[in-house]
């Protein structure tokens, strides 16, 4: 009997183990809440809204909001010499926060993003990257 509990508090702890790793890497590439403009239209490129609403500035002040951030998103294809891929592409702003992405990165490094310029700079996935037979 004791054999059986404890098998069955391991397994507990580690389905919980699971769920909380999916959980962070889900909100690590999401986040916990996005507020888009509501639209009918399936694609992957959301139609804009202005990052200055009302709500914002209550927002920034709430001690439980860790961080505020503007994206974009664009489907596109990445081609290679003989490798093509469907993707979509999600535009950061400087106010991004890369403290999930920081300690991911398995090869080259992040993206420096500044207000008053533009960059040509891409990440992808390291599963991309093999698809495409691409190295840093």
């Amino acid at each position: 009997m004791a054999l059986g509990l404890a098998c069955m508090i391991l397994s507990l702890a580690i389905v919980t183990g699971f769920q909380m790793a999916i959980r962070d890497k889900v909100v690590g590439f999401g986040s916990h809440i996005q507020v888009t403009r509501f639209d009918n239209n399936l694609s992957f490129e959301l139609q804009p809204i202005s990052a200055r609403q009302d709500f914002v500035a209550a927002v920034k002040n709430d001690p439980d909001i860790l961080n505020i951030q503007v994206f974009a998103t664009k489907p596109g294809i990445i081609k290679t010499k003989d490798q093509i891929e469907g993707i979509v592409l999600k535009g950061i702003g400087a106010d991004y926060n890369w403290s999930f992405f920081a300690s991911r990165v398995v090869e080259g490094h992040t993206i420096t993003v500044r207000p008053d310029t533009v960059t040509d700079e891409v990440m992808i996935s390291r599963e991309t990257a093999n698809r495409l037979y691409l190295k840093a």
